[in-house]
């Protein structure tokens, strides 16, 4: 996720990012809702600086009653406007932080821009790309022929996106984490 100051001191840069991304994010709006949750937030932080202030008068007017009463209810009204205006102000944080998570990173410069992944061009290979005399399977179908995990069962149990090892996947499973473990412990 991008630094907000970052965004708010080079819009252009981001606005290009999202573009060359394909990113629909409305740059522009993300900063009108991080200027209104700025400005409220200070208002905000001035209004309880305003009740500390009171706070401390109030104790250093001591017997005078109608002085204490006086801001006593100042101090009141202050937590009440205070009161009203926490909730839009937590509105616009969420809703900020909401659409940080949807600012694309800066891309390389070097990097070619294409409209979906199958334009991406690979840069680099790394070794020879096997031969095989067979149709080479996916893990989640390896896994199936030979039942080592139970998805239906895991996504009724858990939700989506859930998984159940068992068999000689649960013990492949835990063998990589025991050999993990070892190689940890030996550094």
């Amino acid at each position: 996720m991008l630094d907000l100051a970052f965004i708010r001191n080079h819009a252009d840069i981001v606005k290009e990012a999202a573009r060359v991304k394909n990113n629909t994010l409305d740059i522009d709006y993300l900063l009108e809702v991080d200027r209104q949750a700025l400005t409220l937030q200070h208002q905000v932080e001035e209004m309880r600086a305003q009740q500390k202030q009171l706070s401390k008068r109030v104790q250093q007017a001591g017997k005078d009653k109608d002085l204490r009463d006086t801001l006593i209810v100042e101090g009141k009204q202050l937590s009440e406007q205070i009161k009203e205006l926490e909730p839009r102000l937590s509105t616009l944080t969420e809703e900020r932080q909401q659409l940080l998570y949807l600012v694309p990173n800066i891309p390389d410069p070097n990097a070619p821009i294409g409209k979906d992944e199958s334009e991406n061009v690979p840069v680099k290979y790394w070794g020879d790309l096997p031969v095989f005399d067979f149709e080479p399977r996916d893990h989640y179908s390896l896994m199936q022929q030979h039942n080592m995990v139970d998805i239906e069962r895991a996504v009724k149990v858990a939700g989506a996106r859930s998984y159940a090892l068992k068999g000689d996947g649960a013990r492949l499973e835990m063998a990589l984490m025991h050999f993990a473990m070892e190689r940890l412990a030996q550094k």
